[in-house]
């Protein structure tokens, strides 16, 4: 962008090679050495977190977590207001008929996730009943789940360091 504004004042060499040849021309002559890197798409976690549907080993940080319980929170969401506004909610229960299905199917993933970052912060995955307890159980699962990751552990290694 900063050289364009010198090569713009020469408009004989656009009038010669026409718009697209000449930002072509430019690209490869100014922007050659820049390197794009992928993009990480924060869909992809989600994704990443069902193709591990029951894979209790193994790590995962807290990003893959997060953002996994954030989609569960919000398709779980708009599932209940599609089953509110449809009349599939049973009000006794709070479940719906999509919800409930969806619930349902999340419900091994979300377990095993919270395995891997118990394991990601070198805890066993035993930990995870710790939310039977009332009230602190909760909160207990919550601060583990907010840790920073371990160095390599006996669940292998740091995930972060990975990629």
């Amino acid at each position: 962008m900063i050289r364009l504004l010198p090569d713009l004042v020469t408009f004989n060499s656009i009038k010669e090679q026409g718009v697209n040849e000449y930002i072509r021309g430019y690209v490869r002559r100014n922007l050659t050495n820049i390197k794009i890197e992928s993009k990480e798409y924060t869909m992809e976690w989600y994704i990443g977190a069902l193709k591990k549907y029951a894979e209790f080993s193994g790590r995962s940080r807290r990003k893959e977590y997060w953002l996994f319980m954030l989609f569960n929170f919000v398709i779980s969401l708009v599932l209940g207001l599609i089953d509110a506004a449809t009349g599939t909610l049973d009000t006794d229960t709070g479940w719906g008929l999509l919800s409930g299905i969806y619930g349902l199917a999340v419900l091994i993933p979300a377990i095993a996730v919270t395995v891997r970052r118990l394991h990601d912060i070198g805890r066993t995955g035993w930990w995870i009943l710790v939310a039977f307890i009332p009230l602190i159980g909760g909160l207990i699962l919550l601060v583990f789940a907010c840790l920073d990751s371990n160095p390599d552990n006996e669940y292998g290694p740091n995930p972060k360091a990975i990629g």
